[in-house]
């Protein structure tokens, strides 16, 4: 069905099995061995995937062990989220601002001098860089990245935001409260 559709594969781990501890299926079993069974599935088949990573508190001072362990996987692109407390997230605990700024100094020290995997916030960075003030400025667009939940939820912004489900939960910092079922694009 991949390969029929043209359809980008993503998948969600964190680097090695120690910092994926928190990645568990509905009934509370780890997930890291079927996440790498199915990624190697994926190789079998030849279909190219990406990673996206939660970078948490226990992971700020491991860059170069995630980045070199995603190169291990067979993946060209990475993304990280920084773990913050938001939708499915809410009892998360994010790492300071110290332990992420060590973790995008040690991330980017290591783009500099690795160049088969693609790290999007350097990429971004470093293609920001090189805009004019005009182009950066019409380049303020969001981002999509497009997620299908276990169910078949759609978000389009935040993996994050698949977690919402109940009428009274509020995204912080968000002045919008949803009112009506997530499904709904008139929520807001």
């Amino acid at each position: 069905m991949f390969e029929q559709y043209e359809v980008s594969v993503g998948v969600s781990i964190d680097g090695p099995r120690a910092l994926n501890t928190h990645r568990v299926d509905r009934g509370g079993h780890p997930m890291f061995d079927r996440t790498i069974a199915g990624i190697e599935v994926l190789k079998r088949r030849g279909i190219p995937f990406i990673v996206l990573a939660v970078v948490t508190e226990g992971g700020t001072d491991r860059a170069a062990d995630v980045l070199n362990f995603m190169r291990g996987l067979g993946t060209t692109w990475v993304g990280f989220n920084i773990e913050a407390k938001e939708g499915a997230n809410a009892e998360g605990t994010p790492p300071s601002t110290e332990h992420a700024l060590r973790f995008w100094r040690d991330a980017f020290a290591w783009c500099r001098d690795d160049s088969e995997v693609t790290v999007r916030e350097a990429d971004n960075l470093f293609g920001f860089f090189g805009l004019t003030r005009e182009q950066r400025d019409a380049d303020a667009r969001h981002d999509l990245i497009p997620t299908v939940g276990w169910n078949g939820d759609v978000v389009l912004l935040s993996p994050e935001l698949l977690g919402i489900r109940s009428a009274a939960q509020r995204l912080p910092g968000r002045q919008c409260a949803f009112r009506s079922p997530v499904h709904d694009p008139a929520a807001c």
